[in-house]
């Protein structure tokens, strides 16, 4: 049935999100994979290269601490979790590593950061769910 079960996180809080991967990870003996997209478009605001850097070394960590926190949730179920961390535009780079690490499902919640972030970047979710080859689970 499942073997792979792709997580993409933001950072922001998604406990549901996390417990459902978790839950289906356990019923099919699954893998998790945890996915952080480091945005390249975030890096282009830099005006310079020192900046680029900076931002890109603040994003990497706040996507390895996103990433742990899905990786202590599997740990605590007993459920093998693979971490990573991919720079691109978020939702491309999920379908591609979805397709690249042949991942049987895509979990991931509808709603992630808000405000501004929100409104620039738009919707990851349904650009996921519709250029996916990979079923979704939203």
């Amino acid at each position: 049935m499942y073997d792979r079960i792709l997580v993409p996180t933001d950072g922001s809080e998604q406990r549901a999100v996390v417990e459902q991967a978790m839950d289906l990870a356990e019923l099919a003996d699954a893998a998790v994979h945890a996915l952080y997209v480091v945005d390249e478009r975030a890096l282009d605001y830099q005006p310079s290269e020192s900046g680029r850097e900076e931002t890109r070394d603040a994003r990497r960590e706040e996507g390895e601490e996103a990433t742990r926190h899905v990786a202590e949730a599997g740990a605590d179920r007993g459920v093998e979790v693979v971490t990573a961390i991919e720079e691109g535009r978020p939702a491309q780079a999920i379908v591609d590593y979805a397709a690249a690490e042949d991942a049987d499902v895509v979990v991931m919640g509808t709603h992630g950061r808000s405000g501004v972030d929100r409104y620039v970047l738009g919707s990851v979710t349904e650009q996921v769910v519709r250029t996916s080859e990979v079923p979704v689970l939203t």
